[in-house]
């Protein structure tokens, strides 16, 4: 899992200064690492920047959608072993067409080897990945608690994984799966 945020852009969000806490430094990477991982889940893809395998089913169709975006190559098409020319295939969007072939039907036959997410994570993004690791570092003090009453007024924790905020944001890259 690659973070999505520095340790340093949530240190200066939380007021912490730059100053070296191997503790809560330890701490703040391992909230920065679940929280990279809730927002990838959220968005139903991987964000960051790598290579990928899919191992799709052949739908007797020239175009295939991806699982993952932006994709940024592919590299490989291969159906039942044997590789797809390179001149054979084109990308549109999350959509691999293939010219003069098809993915033939199949169980698991249809190989794509490609390079898909964000060569920067966007400015948003890396805020909603902030708040949720201000979120989770400042609910270590009320694990499990919605409200609490002091002296006739109430006070409400977000409970929820990611802010409203996080997730008003994140909406506008989740995928929502077309295969």
């Amino acid at each position: 899992m690659t973070a999505l945020i520095t340790l340093d852009a949530v240190k200066a969000y939380l007021g912490l200064g730059a100053v070296p806490n191997a503790s809560q430094d330890a701490l703040l990477v391992a909230l920065i690492e679940r929280a990279s991982a809730a927002i990838e889940n959220y968005c139903q893809r991987k964000l960051t920047l790598e290579a990928r395998t899919e191992w799709r089913n052949g739908n007797n169709s020239n175009c295939m959608i991806l699982r993952d975006a932006p994709i940024q190559s592919v590299e490989a098409v291969s159906i039942d072993g044997q590789s797809t020319p390179v001149e054979a295939i084109s990308l549109v969007g999350r959509t691999i067409r293939l010219t003069n072939l098809v993915f033939r039907s199949g169980i698991s036959n249809v190989r794509v080897d490609y390079t898909a997410g964000f060569e920067a994570i966007p400015a948003d993004m890396q805020q909603a990945c902030i708040e949720t690791v201000a979120l989770m570092f400042r609910r270590r003090d009320h694990l499990d608690v919605s409200s609490k009453a002091l002296a006739g007024e109430t006070i409400n924790y977000i409970v929820d994984e990611l802010t409203p905020s996080a997730r008003r944001i994140l909406s506008n890259y989740r995928i929502v799966a077309a295969f």
